[in-house]
């Protein structure tokens, strides 16, 4: 593999991080009788790992706008939420929800159960609250 230099300035502070790093990893493997680490390797790994991060992070963002797209375009099929299954998963009550947000315990039942849509207000005080989940984790299009 054909490897290009790149020559970069970092602080002070964050040189002696990584000088920290790599004194630790070196500690690390003479426990474990590996090859020892130098700053290059560990700032290359750094970036390798960023890198793919991101490159995931792009994938997953491709995959919501997507959806987002979908969601927003279908207008023949009703919106719908799936805040009940969620509350499930994450173990919050509608209760607390309700305290949370400020909303009206039976407004947020009407909402919670499909039989009307939250106000934009609404749903972003929900959304805050359940500390922003992704929305297709919320809502769907009822194909029914």
């Amino acid at each position: 593999m054909d490897e290009k230099e790149i020559i970069f300035t970092v602080s002070e502070e964050i040189y002696d991080q990584l000088v920290e790093m790599v004194g630790y990893q070196n500690f690390r493997k003479n426990l474990n009788t590996e090859e020892k680490v130098d700053l290059e390797i560990l700032v290359r790994g750094i970036i390798l790992t960023f890198l793919k991060k991101i490159e995931q992070a792009t994938e997953i963002e491709e995959i919501n706008i997507n959806y987002l797209k979908l969601l927003a375009s279908d207008t023949g099929n009703p919106l719908r939420n799936k805040l009940r299954q969620y509350l499930k998963k994450i173990g919050m009550k509608q209760t607390e929800l309700a305290a949370i947000t400020n909303i009206k315990k039976g407004n947020l039942s009407l909402i919670v159960n499909n039989h009307v849509q939250p106000s934009l207000e609404a749903f972003f005080k929900i959304w805050a609250a359940l500390q922003y989940p992704p929305i297709e984790e919320l809502f769907y299009r009822d194909k029914d």
